[in-house]
């Protein structure tokens, strides 16, 4: 069975967080996600800012500076906004 797509975000994710990861899983469209097409596993960590130890094609939300993390991008963002604009 293929492995499923590693997410990561931080320990007592936030409702936005939490969201976000629900967007991604439910994200449908394989041309947009392909790297869920065989589903998602969520890691939580205790982390400041930092990325993790994990696979280059690790999905970060809300933390590690990555794509989906709102920190330092503006106070009208939150995670799964930058999610659902993508």
């Amino acid at each position: 069975m293929p492995e499923k797509h590693l997410a990561v975000t931080h320990e007592r994710a936030h409702a936005d967080d939490l969201l976000a990861l629900w967007e991604l899983e439910r994200a449908g469209s394989p041309e947009r996600f392909a790297r869920i097409e065989h589903g998602l596993r969520v890691r939580y960590v205790n982390i400041s800012g930092n990325k993790v130890d994990a696979p280059d094609d690790t999905t970060y939300i809300g933390i590690g500076g990555g794509q989906y993390d709102e920190h330092g991008k503006g106070l009208l963002e939150s995670s799964s906004s930058l999610l659902g604009a993508d």
